[in-house]
C-alpha cells in the first residue's frame, strides 16, 4: 500500500514539475509571517509599535518586488472569526492576484479563533488549497512544503494522515532530479529564544527528523515568535521570520538562551519579510523591512547563502 502511495505522489511531483499550475515559473518569492494586529489583551504586557502601520508598509513594497508567489506562515489576522480584521490581507491577496503572483499560506494560532471551527473556516474560505494535509509548491527547482502545525488543534487521524504525506512528499521530492532544495514551512517554531511563545516540541518531533534526513532539504522556515531568529541543529538551517507586524516579544537574554541564536542584534530587522532567490546553485536569503524608529527608511540585509 505504502509503495503505491509513494508512486502516485511521485508521479504528482513529476507532474508538476513538468505541467503543472504548482510550478512557479521565477526564481525568486516572498515569505512573510505573522501579520496580525494587536489584541488588546495582548497589550497588557507588550507595547505597541504601529504595529498595523508596519503590516502596511510591509504589504506595500511586497507588491512592488518582482517575485513570482508570496507565502504566508500563519497568524495573518487577529482574530480568524473576524471579517473586519481580514479586509487589509484580503485588499493584499487580491492586489497580488492581480498582478499574477501566487499567494499561499498556512493558518497560524489565531486563524483557529473565536471559535476555533469557524476561525478555521474563514481562512479556508480565503484559501482552500492549505485544507490539504502538506501543501507542495514548486518554484524553479526550489520545492515549498508547507504545514499546519497546530497541533492541539488537528485530530489523532488529521495528524496521522498528515505524517504520512510528509514523510511520502520528502521522500519524492529527495529523489526528483529536478529538485534541487527543499524548504520546510510551519507557523509553529521548533526552537525560539522568544519570552512570548514557546519552541513546538510536536514539530520537532513530528516534522524535523524527515527535513534533517534529506539531503535536498536545506531550510525551515517557521514564525510565531514576533522575531528574527537563525538556529543550526545537526547540520541543518532554522530561520525564525515572525516580522510581519505583530507585537514585540523579547527574547531571552544571552545567558538564558534555550537554543544558539546565530543572529547577531545589528543583523536583527523589527519588521520584515524574506526574499528567496536562487542563483545557480546557490539559495539567497534576504531580510527586507525597517526597524520600529525609521519606517521612512528601508533596511535590506542577506541572512544566509546556501549551497544547493
Amino acid at each position: 500500500m505504502k509503495s503505491k502511495i509513494f508512486k502516485k505522489i511521485s508521479c504528482i511531483v513529476a507532474f508538476a514539475l513538468l505541467f503543472g499550475n504548482d510550478v512557479l515559473p521565477q526564481q525568486r518569492i516572498a515569505v512573510i509571517a505573522d501579520t496580525q494586529s494587536p489584541i488588546r489583551i495582548e497589550m497588557l504586557w507588550s507595547d505597541a509599535e504601529r504595529n498595523v502601520e508596519a503590516t502596511d508598509t510591509l504589504f506595500s513594497r511586497l507588491l512592488k518586488e518582482h517575485v513570482s508567489a508570496i507565502f504566508m506562515l500563519g497568524d495573518l489576522v487577529a482574530v480568524g472569526n473576524c471579517d473586519e480584521d481580514w479586509v487589509p490581507v484580503d485588499y493584499f491577496t487580491a492586489a497580488l492576484r492581480r498582478k499574477g503572483i501566487g499567494v499561499y499560506a498556512i493558518p497560524g494560532n489565531h486563524e483557529y479563533s473565536f471559535p476555533a471551527g469557524a476561525g478555521n473556516a474563514t481562512f479556508y474560505k480565503r484559501f482552500p488549497r492549505a485544507r490539504e494535509p502538506v501543501q507542495l509548491k514548486i518554484n524553479d527547482s526550489v520545492a515549498m512544503v508547507l504545514l499546519d502545525a497546530n497541533y492541539g488543534k488537528l485530530s489523532r487521524k488529521q495528524k496521522d494522515v498528515q505524517a504520512e504525506r510528509y514523510q511520502h512528499c520528502m521522500d519524492s521530492l529527495q529523489n526528483a532530479p529536478a529538485v534541487r532544495a527543499i524548504i520546510v514551512c510551519t507557523h509553529q517554531s521548533p526552537y525560539t529564544n522568544s519570552t512570548g511563545v514557546k519552541p513546538s516540541k510536536e514539530v520537532q518531533e513530528r516534522l524535523i527528523p524527515a527535513y534533517i534526513a534529506k539531503s535536498k532539504a536545506v531550510l525551515f522556515l517557521s514564525g510565531h515568535s514576533h522575531n528574527m531568529e537563525w538556529f543550526r541543529q545537526q547540520g541543518k538551517d532554522f530561520l525564525v521570520v515572525g516580522g510581519g507586524g505583530g507585537l514585540k516579544q523579547p527574547l531571552l537574554n544571552p545567558q538564558k538562551q534555550r537554543y544558539n541564536d546565530l543572529m547577531s542584534d545589528d543583523q536583527r530587522i523589527r519588521f520584515f519579510y524574506i526574499v528567496i532567490e536562487r542563483k545557480g546553485n546557490v539559495l539567497s536569503v534576504k531580510a527586507k523591512g525597517m526597524q520600529a524608529d525609521d519606517f521612512a527608511k528601508k533596511t535590506e540585509k542577506e541572512i544566509l547563502k546556501i549551497e544547493i
